[in-house]
């Protein structure tokens, strides 16, 4: 599994830079937790394994980090420092060309995931841990320090982006996603809009702060 989600975690830094967006480290295990809820509402099963819990700033993965130490120690991703010398801030880049429509064998999942990169790539960090904080199901009742159950996430709200590459011909198939990239270019997604309004707290909120404070350092 730490060569598949070495795959995953270069498949998302290089789609955000073809978006020309970026990526931190806060950002990416957000990346890794949507594509955990995405892929368990298509499967009933997690992209990744990960026992994800309630931390600071949302989701948090103790397995996350030692995959990112994994990752940056064998150059599979690039790290470089933002500008502010009061800040730890570490921004990420790939050398590789990864296609994040082909982590999975399920075409609609494999357009899913690009969709949720597409939409966060080049937007504020704190918009992003907003959405994932508040407007995911695992997170909705949880407690900070729980270990988040992802079964609360709701499978009926799969939607069918695409027929799966059993049914259709390659030829087709070829056709469907050079037409859905022309318009993608064309006009980028705009976030899902479904959830009731954000409860802050006093810890949230502070985390949030010091999350923007990183991004302006990049």
């Amino acid at each position: 599994m730490p060569n598949a989600l070495s795959s995953v975690v270069r498949a998302i830094i290089s789609r955000v830079q073809e978006r020309e967006g970026y990526t931190n480290k806060t950002k990416l295990v957000k990346f890794l937790y949507l594509f955990d809820v995405a892929h368990y509402r298509r499967t009933g099963r997690t992209l990744t394994g990960f026992p994800w819990r309630f931390h600071l700033y949302g989701p948090w993965a103790d397995d996350f980090e030692a995959l990112y130490q994994e990752l940056t120690r064998n150059g599979d991703i690039e790290v470089t420092t933002g500008n502010r010398i009061d800040l730890d801030t570490e921004f990420l880049r790939t050398g590789d060309r990864v296609d994040v429509t082909n982590l999975v064998d399920d075409v609609t999942l494999g357009f899913e995931f690009r969709h949720i990169v597409d939409q966060w790539a080049d937007r504020r960090l704190g918009e992003m841990l907003d959405y994932v904080y508040f407007h995911t199901e695992p997170m909705e009742a949880a407690r900070r320090g729980d270990y988040l159950d992802f079964s609360t996430v709701r499978r009926d709200r799969v939607e069918q982006r695409f027929p799966e590459r059993a049914r259709i011909d390659r030829r087709v198939l070829k056709r469907l996603k050079r037409g859905v990239e022309r318009r993608e270019a064309e006009s980028a997604p705009e976030p899902e809009e479904f959830f009731t309004p954000p409860r802050y707290d006093e810890i949230y909120e502070r985390a949030r702060r010091m999350m923007e404070d990183e991004e302006d350092a990049y």
